[in-house]
C-alpha cells in the first residue's frame, strides 16, 4: 500500500541526509543501551564542526515544514467499523498521555474503535499487548515502542495476519509507516538555544548538567544533537554530569545530585519535559531559581509551559506538536493507510522552539488549562 513519497518529503529527507543527521530510520540497527541510573556521571562536552552544525539546523527547519496538519485541521474520514490498537511505552509521560487521550477521542469521532494501552516501560509486556491486538482483530496497530528491536517478530506476525503496523515517536524496522521525531535535529535546537542563552546571560561560560535517556536509540540521537549544538554554539559550556531521566521524579532526584556536587552549575539540558519539570522543582528547592539559571528541553508540555510562564528557570522547550496536533497527524496517517489512500512511509512532527515570548500562543494552540 505504500505510495511514492511526495516531493516535499523527498526534499526534506535529502536535506536531512546532507546534514549528516543520526536519526534512526527503518532498517538501521540499534546501538546497545545503557542501564538507567539517577547518579550523575562525568561526561566531557562533544565537539562539532560549524559546517555540520549549520546544516543540521537547516535540516531541522526543513523537517518541520513537512508537517501540514494543525490543531484546526478537520479530518474527514469514515472509519466506521475500523479497529485501531495503540500501545505506548509509558502513559505517565505527560505528552504521551495527552496525545493518547486525543487519539482515542478523535478516532472515536471518526467512527473507529480505539484501544489504548501502556506497557509501563516493559518490552515483553508490549509484545504481549500487540499479540492480544492481533487476536482481537485490529485493523491497524500503532506502536510507541519501548524497545524497537524487540518487536520485529510480533510486527511481522501482525502483518502476516493482514494488520497494518505504524510506528509512533520512534523509528522501527519493517513497519508499514511511521510518524516520528527527527531526534537529532530536535536535540540540536535544544542545545543551540541553551548555547545562545549562555552566551547572552553567562558571558559564554557555564557548567552544565544533562538529563538524557540512553534506553531508547532515537533519544540517544536527540542527546547527541544537544551535545553537538552546545559545543558549537557555546564552546565555553561544559557538560560535567549526566543522568537518565524521562519523568519528573527521576529528574528532580538527578538534579538534586547535580547541584550538590556542582554548586556553580547554572544550566540543565534535557531530552524531554518530563525530566525538565523535575529539574525545575529541584532548582527551586535549592534556592537557585534565579535569572541566571536556565533549563532547556523538548516536548512543549503543559507542565513545562506553565512553569515557564510562572517565571521559573525553564527557558526553552522545543514543541514537537501539541497533543491535539500529534493525535490528528497520527489518525490522519492511519486513516489513509486503512482506506487505501496515498501516504508517505515516514512522516514527521513539527519542531517549534517555545520561550517566554511565544509561550502563551503555544499554550492557547494546545488547549492547555481547559
Amino acid at each position: 500500500m505504500k505510495k511514492i513519497l511526495s516531493l516535499v518529503v523527498c526534499l526534506a529527507l535529502v536535506l536531512v541526509v546532507f546534514a549528516g543527521c543520526t536519526t534512526t530510520q527503518p532498517g538501521t540497527e540499534a546501538s546497545a543501551s545503557t542501564e538507567p541510573s539517577a547518579e550523575a556521571t562525568v561526561e566531557a562536552s562533544s565537539e562539532a564542526s560549524a559546517e555540520t552544525s549549520s546544516e543540521a539546523s537547516a535540516s531541522a527547519e526543513a523537517s518541520a515544514a513537512v508537517s501540514t496538519i494543525t490543531e484546526d485541521t478537520v479530518l474527514d474520514y469514515d472509519l466506521t467499523g475500523k479497529k485501531i490498537g495503540v500501545t505506548f511505552y509509558d502513559l505517565t509521560n505527560p505528552i504521551w498521555a495527552a496525545t493518547g487521550e486525543n487519539l482515542v477521542k478523535i478516532g472515536q469521532e471518526l467512527g473507529a474503535e480505539v484501544n489504548l494501552v501502556s506497557c509501563e516501560g516493559v518490552a515483553s509486556t508490549q509484545v504481549s499487548q500487540i499479540e492480544n491486538m492481533i487476536t482481537a482483530g485490529m485493523d491497524i496497530i500503532v506502536i510507541g515502542p519501548q524497545d524497537a528491536n524487540a518487536l520485529g517478530d510480533v510486527v511481522k506476525k501482525a502483518q502476516d495476519a493482514g494488520i497494518l503496523v505504524m510506528a509512533y515517536g520512534q523509528s522501527m524496522e519493517g513497519v508499514d509507516a511511521q510518524y516520528v521525531v527527527e531526534n537529532y535535529e530536535a536535540g540540536y535546537i535544544v542545545g543551540q538555544k541553551a548555547g545562545e542563552w549562555i552566551n547572552e546571560h553567562l558571558d559564554g561560560k557555564a557548567i552544565v548538567g544533562m538529563l538524557d535517556y540512553p534506553l531508547m536509540e532515537d533519544i540517544i540521537d536527540r542527546a547527541n544533537g544537544i551535545k553537538d549544538a552546545l559545543a558549537e554554539t557555546c564552546p565555553g559550556a561544559e557538560i560535567v554530569a549526566t543522568a537518565t531521566s524521562a519523568d519528573a521524579v527521576t529528574g528532580m532526584e538527578a538534579v538534586e545530585t547535580f547541584l550538590q556536587a556542582n554548586p556553580d552549575m547554572k544550566v540543565i539540558t534535557c531530552i524531554g519535559d518530563g525530566g525538565a519539570v523535575g529539574a525545575n522543582e529541584a532548582v527551586k528547592a535549592a534556592g537557585k531559581a534565579t535569572d541566571d539559571f536556565g533549563i532547556f528541553s523538548c516536548d512543549g508540555t503543559e507542565e513545562a509551559l506553565s512553569a515557564m510562564m510562572n517565571g521559573d528557570p525553564i527557558r526553552v522547550t522545543v514543541g514537537l506538536g501539541t497533543p491535539v496536533q500529534k493525535a490528528k497527524q497520527t489518525i490522519d496517517l492511519a486513516a489513509r493507510m486503512l482506506l487505501g489512500q496515498e501516504f508517505d512511509q515516514s512522516e514527521y512532527t513539527p519542531m517549534d522552539p517555545v520561550n517566554i515570548d511565544n509561550a502563551q500562543e503555544y499554550w492557547d494552540r494546545a488547549g492547555y488549562g481547559q
